[in-house]
């Protein structure tokens, strides 16, 4: 597995096209799409696709570590094995502060991207071969074009928040038991992926596969006016 840079600052660098913010694990959907760049570059030749890119879109991965110091510094551990419906743990999560240490990150990277950004499950459980948990966790897109970075960064920490709450919804709990894994086996990383696509006058489109793919109106910049971004499927 390749070294994973330290996020620095700079999202859209080709030098560092995956970085990672905090330590620990980069989670299995994480360590899947690593692997699949480091492929691509061993065995594509980009003079065999004059004019095309083919690549991962750029990531940055918030490390398990920063799961742990957020249910711990928040006191959540007790509300993820209450019992209680996903509705009241979202709650409980949003209302909880993420660690301040990697919050300059988060603010640089919604200062320097304005375009829709997808914020992805990596758990150490998801994507393994034999239990793939594909679907369980959640992953939230967000338009991230707002002329006002102090929405788009809230925009952005909720999203993360949002994914956290997943790892102790009903469905989640439930899978993980059915085959054989405790909540405590499982620890959550998130990815902030570039969306690649293109703005579009409407908003019905397919991608080149055929596949329907995910529309996201935004505003525009420009008053009265909106946006589609047609993006491919995701989870």
């Amino acid at each position: 597995m390749a070294i994973i840079a330290d996020f620095n600052r700079r999202f859209l660098d080709p030098a560092t096209p995956v970085s990672r913010i905090s330590r620990g694990s980069l989670g299995g959907k994480a360590q899947g799409l690593v692997a699949i760049r480091e492929a691509l570059h061993a065995e594509v030749k980009p003079e065999d696709f004059l004019g095309i890119s083919i690549d991962i879109p750029s990531l940055a991965i918030l490390c398990t570590d920063t799961f742990e110091a957020y249910l711990t510094g928040n006191d959540l551990r007790e509300i993820t094995s209450s019992g209680l419906p996903d509705e009241r743990i979202a709650q409980a999560f949003q209302h909880a502060d993420l660690p301040f240490e990697i919050l300059g990150d988060l603010r640089s990277l919604v200062e320097q991207v304005h375009s829709p950004l997808a914020i992805r499950s990596s758990s150490d459980l998801e994507d393994a071969k034999h239990q793939p948990f594909a679907g369980i966790y959640e992953t939230k897109m967000i338009p991230n074009n707002l002329h006002d970075p102090d929405v788009r960064f809230r925009q952005l920490v909720e999203a993360i928040k949002f994914v956290y709450a997943s790892t102790f919804s009903r469905r989640a709990r439930d899978y993980r038991k059915a085959n054989g894994f405790e909540d405590k086996d499982e620890k959550m990383a998130v990815m902030i992926q570039e969306i690649v696509g293109s703005a579009i006058p409407t908003a019905s489109t397919r991608n080149f596969l055929g596949w329907p793919a995910h529309t996201i109106i935004t505003p525009s910049s420009q008053p009265g006016r909106k946006t589609a971004w047609s993006v491919w499927p995701s989870g």
